[in-house]
């Protein structure tokens, strides 16, 4: 898969998840186990939009420097979700629908992650010029 779908996938997905916590807020907060109130739900969910719009527009991005940025931005964000989700987990404080989202978090997280490690990328050499004077 290119990075170009996967940003597409990311997107859609936290588009999702993103106004379930704005306008669902106190449901989703209690579907996922998590203790907290509407506001702090509705401030996860615009982030979630933000990191959404955010991929999708960035999923034309030609490999570089701006994609390597991009995805990168994204593991941080997506592998810290994953291990505060864990943690909260460990403590006992969450669902099943909570443990589900921290396997989006870690699949995201490896999804990301893969795409900096191992997709090929553009040479830094400088490529000679055909004619002179270039």
């Amino acid at each position: 898969m290119k990075p170009k779908y996967f940003l597409v996938v990311t997107a859609v997905i936290a588009a999702i998840f993103g106004v379930i916590f704005i306008v669902f807020s106190g449901i989703a907060m209690g579907l996922v186990g998590i203790m907290g109130n509407r506001l702090i739900a509705q401030i996860l969910g615009a982030n979630v939009i933000g990191f959404a719009v955010l991929n999708f527009l960035a999923r034309n991005l030609e490999k570089g420097q701006g994609l390597r940025i991009i995805l990168s931005a994204n593991l941080v964000s997506d592998a810290l979700g994953f291990l505060f989700f864990i943690f909260a987990g460990v403590t006992g404080g969450l669902s099943m629908l909570g443990w589900i989202e921290a396997a989006f978090y870690l699949l995201f997280s490896l999804g990301f992650g893969f795409y900096l490690l191992y997709e090929p990328r553009p040479s830094l050499a400088k490529v000679p010029c055909p004619a002179e004077p270039c």
